[in-house]
């Protein structure tokens, strides 16, 4: 029978050279390197074999994340033998434009090559935290660093929920802005942080700008702050970017990045986009930074944060796995009878709570506790006035 795909050229290649060389790869920092026929056949076989325990059958395309490589042959005739098409995913190219390209070929399952991953936390997040326990981040994954950008960095509980005990793999934080077309700071995270029983109250900095950059924090007059709210300009005397139709800038510009940060002991900590700073009761409120606060519970895998109509704060979550199930479709709604005076008055002499006719207990008990461990952690005119419960968090277009 006549050979009609590529896998199945290669199979017949292999059957008669099978100790010939098939594929060679030269880095130029790195010795040249080759396999045999026989070699790449029995890889592309194992990989094969643990699609078909992995993945589901009607699963036709699979994302294919990796760097030029001695064993992308393999990867490729692993997936084609599945069968299914492999979709290319640059590692180099911004997490943002793999996420575009993950939602618009609608993929289910992405193969990595372990070592290095660079992505936003939403791209992460898809793939579920199954996948992450026992592939990504397992106990015996050969993933060294997973390098998160593009969006605010995930909260330590939610990291500590992703990695199975004894996994070795590296965390950092990585930021910049579109205006800087590349980093500008990094931060890796202590992996003592990730083994404390409580890590709610710790927060993850920017960390150490990269070489050549300066980071400034100014308030709204301008002037600099070194212990405060601010916001985050990027620059440098010998890093320089052009923007739109400049043709030269003078050494030294600062970038406004429209990202609010705190200076803290030295250290500046994501509070979130300008435009996503409001005011509730006469008190400013982080959208971004009460996002992050709620995500970091224990219970909670997800959370959106928006202000709706009439300045009502709604706080859309997704439970941790194993939590939604029982609790239906459900809202606990807070109304204030008054404005908030100062954030030492109680939550329950502030609101009445009504809820929905399906709640649940359980779903009583969630709300109550969220309700009540972010009076702790707070203000009062920063706690939501509904908590909506929702199976999963939607995506805009550009996968956020």
């Amino acid at each position: 029978m006549t050979a009609k795909f590529l896998h199945e050229l290669v199979h017949v290649a292999a059957r008669e050279h099978g100790d010939k060389t098939a594929v060679a790869f030269d880095s130029s920092i790195a010795a040249r390197v080759s396999l045999t026929y026989d070699e790449v056949m029995s890889l592309a076989n194992d990989l094969t074999g643990h699609l078909r325990v992995s993945v589901q059958k009607h699963d036709g395309i699979i994302g294919l994340f990796c760097h030029a490589d001695v064993l992308l042959p393999v990867w490729i005739i692993g997936i084609l033998q599945f069968p299914a098409a492999y979709v290319p995913l640059d590692p180099a190219l911004p997490p943002l434009c793999t996420m575009r390209m993950m939602n618009k070929c609608r993929l289910n399952f992405c193969l990595i090559q372990n070592e290095l991953l660079n992505a936003t936390p939403t791209l992460v997040r898809r793939f579920g935290r199954r996948v992450l326990q026992e592939e990504v981040l397992s106990a015996n994954s050969s993933l060294r660093l997973l390098a998160f950008g593009g969006e605010p960095f995930p909260s330590l509980n939610l990291l500590k929920r992703w990695k199975q005990e004894g996994n070795g793999t590296h965390i950092c934080n990585l930021y910049g802005t579109t205006e800087v077309s590349c980093w500008a700071s990094w931060y890796k995270v202590p992996d003592e942080h990730l083994c404390l029983e409580n890590t709610t109250d710790i927060s993850v900095p920017l960390g150490e700008p990269m070489l050549d950059t300066i980071m400034e924090v100014r308030d709204e007059t301008g002037c600099l702050v070194t212990e405060g709210e601010g916001q985050l300009f990027i620059g440098g005397q010998e890093r320089v970017c052009l923007l739109d139709d400049e043709e030269t800038v003078v050494k030294g510009t600062m970038r406004a990045t429209g990202d609010w940060v705190q200076v803290r002991d030295s250290c500046l900590y994501f509070q979130g986009r300008k435009d996503r700073l409001v005011k509730r009761f006469g008190q400013r409120v982080h959208l971004d930074a009460l996002q992050l606060v709620i995500e970091n519970l224990p219970q909670v895998e997800a959370c959106a944060v928006s202000l709706s109509e009439g300045d009502r704060l709604v706080a859309f979550i997704v439970l941790s796995s194993g939590q939604l199930g029982a609790l239906s479709s459900f809202s606990l709604e807070i109304h204030n009878e008054e404005p908030f005076q100062h954030s030492t008055q109680s939550s329950e002499d502030l609101t009445a709570v009504e809820v929905s006719r399906n709640a649940t207990s359980l779903s009583l008990r969630e709300g109550g506790e969220i309700r009540h461990k972010l009076s702790q952690l707070v203000a009062g005119h920063s706690i939501p006035d509904m908590i909506l419960f929702i199976p999963a968090l939607p995506l805009t277009s550009h996968g956020k």
